[in-house]
């Protein structure tokens, strides 16, 4: 019972946190909204029902995973872009192999979720085959079309209640990249700890690269859609934990011989047009958002680069008015917390360098300079960018790229898909190459599977 306690905590820390930043100056990282009756997410339930489990924690399940999904809207309606907030429920159960007890349309309401939790029975089979279980996830709705799968650009929580991992398939499952991790929040009730086989795969199933520990993805309906940029996670000393926040980021790196210059970073950011959230250059409230961003994000770009990313345009400028500020998502000037880095004897007082670009001399230790403005006169031509993210109160991100291009949702998504392909072919196939690279070290490490 304390597990699915620790599960029921952590599933109220997404619905009923607070905070938010409305001010015209800059207070810290912008909070992801944790409004539960506005939840737009699809919660996928994988429910280990073979013997391990035993019939009464398939009661605890029932009845602990009813009580926290009742704070949360649940229906059929994917559209959120007509408003409507819906949190769908889809519910597998395995052993031996997987089935799915019910889709994201049969599942209407708390009741109709309750009757078919309370109508798994336990299974003769000691076999506990999770890979199958991720594989029947794939066919809860019905396959993609166009139009369907721009109104249906959803977060999803896959939920595993786990009692035992002894089937040789659930090896695939570290390779197989059939979990986005970017826009799916994974979350694991081990209900047998002293099963190391089972204890390794979920620790590596919840492994996040760009905090380099397993973690859960706090605040699951607060994305960035479709690999549209990667979000800021920091450490919560005072709930123990790593969270998400509202800010999308991705560093854009471009030659100017090739791509051309810019007047200002700015257009560098909004410049690409198939990706249309992209909206500015980024901002740092802390020590702790530059930490994150030059010990972890940056280790992990460059290491997929394959070369270093030093320096790269943030949003720190000089404006009119001759004071630093940064850009807020309308770029309007807004002041900072007052955190900065400048290296020693910067910032320069020259009228012409009022611009800021993060540099390092070893790629560990960042510090800030100011610089030319105009990127032909820079001759530095790589951009920390920021977008749009959704959340259970926006999907501002969905309807940037829904509406950029006019004609069709047709032609939207497939001007975003060239774009993608074009522009991060290579960071997007060594994210997965690297990922695949550590996970398999760290199943190496551990024994899993010998």
């Amino acid at each position: 019972m304390k597990l699915l306690f620790g599960f029921l905590a952590i599933f109220l820390a997404i619905s009923f946190g607070e905070g938010t930043q409305n001010s015209a100056k800059l207070t810290g990282p912008i909070p992801c909204s944790t409004n539960a009756s506005e939840t737009w997410v699809d919660v996928v339930l994988l429910i280990d029902n073979s013997v391990n489990m035993g019939s009464s924690n398939l009661r605890k399940i029932s009845t602990l995973t009813s009580l926290v999904m009742s704070k949360f809207p649940i229906g059929t309606n994917p559209n959120v872009t007509q408003g409507v907030h819906n949190t769908r429920v889809g519910v597998i159960a395995y052993n031996y192999k997987a089935s799915i007890v019910a889709g994201f349309n049969d599942i209407k309401n708390l009741n109709d979720l309750a009757q078919v939790l309370s109508g798994i029975q336990l299974s003769s089979n000691k076999e506990a085959n999770l890979y199958d279980a991720i594989i029947q996830s794939k066919f809860l709705e019905a396959p993609c079309t166009v139009n369907f799968c721009v109104s249906t650009n959803r977060p999803t929580v896959m939920i595993f209640f786990a009692a035992a991992s002894n089937v040789d398939a659930n090896s695939q499952i570290v390779n197989s990249n059939l979990i986005d991790t970017v826009t799916t929040t994974i979350i694991t009730v081990n209900f047998n700890s002293a099963d190391s086989n089972l204890t390794s795969l979920l620790n590596t199933m919840t492994f996040n690269y760009f905090v380099n520990t397993s973690m859960y993805n706090y605040s699951s309906n607060c994305y960035c859609i479709d690999h549209t940029g990667y979000p800021l996670i920091l450490y919560d000393s005072a709930n123990n934990r790593y969270t998400r926040y509202a800010e999308c980021m991705i560093l854009l790196w471009t030659n100017g011989q090739m791509d051309g210059y810019y007047e200002n970073p700015i257009e560098a950011c909004t410049s690409i047009g198939y990706f249309p959230n992209f909206v500015m250059t980024g901002f740092l409230t802390s020590k702790d958002e530059e930490q994150f961003l030059a010990g972890n994000y940056m280790v992990v770009f460059n290491q997929i680069n394959e070369g270093t990313n030093y320096p790269f345009y943030i949003g720190y400028h000089r404006n009119a008015q001759n004071n630093w500020v940064w850009y807020d998502y309308n770029l309007n000037d807004i002041e900072g917390t007052g955190y900065t880095n400048w290296a020693s004897g910067y910032p320069l007082n020259d009228p012409s360098k009022n611009c800021t670009v993060i540099d390092s001399n070893d790629g560990v230790t960042t510090f800030w300079k100011n610089v030319n403005c105009n990127t032909q006169f820079s001759l530095i031509t790589d951009y920390l960018c920021f977008s749009h993210m959704c959340d259970a109160d926006s999907y501002s991100c969905l309807d940037q790229l829904i509406t950029h291009y006019s004609s069709t949702a047709e032609d939207t998504i497939q001007k975003h898909r060239k774009g993608r392909s074009k522009t991060f072919p290579r960071l997007e196939r060594r994210i997965k190459e690297s990922q695949n690279v550590h996970k398999a070290q760290r199943i190496s490490n551990s024994g899993l599977f010998k």
